[in-house]
């Protein structure tokens, strides 16, 4: 929820530099996929970055 931001909003300098660096390397999503089951119960929950957060990419599409 709410992950998407213009990259003209302040304070994302982090965000902006963490996106650069993982799309050199990690598979790009290109088609829409529904949200998993259980996103209602991951909105607003803090310390998601820091505790899930992997260098391993995913699988893509």
């Amino acid at each position: 929820a709410e992950a998407i931001k213009p990259d003209t909003e302040s304070n994302l300098d982090t965000w902006l530099k963490l996106n650069a660096d993982y799309a050199k390397s990690w598979p790009n999503i290109t088609q829409k996929k529904d949200s998993p089951e259980d996103a209602k119960e991951w909105e607003g929950k803090e310390g998601k970055f820091e505790k899930y957060f992997s260098p391993n990419p995913g699988s893509g599409d």
